[in-house]
């Protein structure tokens, strides 16, 4: 009983985790050296 509740709790966090992580990565971009770049957020 307590042991399905820990990987209840634990899948939670991994779903959270993984929300997130695809968020962050979904803000991060590469420029090259001495390159610019330009965002037009709309």
């Amino acid at each position: 009983m307590a042991s399905s509740r820990l990987l209840n709790n634990i899948r939670r966090i991994d779903i959270g985790l993984a929300i997130a992580g695809g968020v962050i990565n979904s803000m991060l971009y590469n420029v090259d050296g001495g390159h610019r770049d330009v965002i037009f957020d709309i």
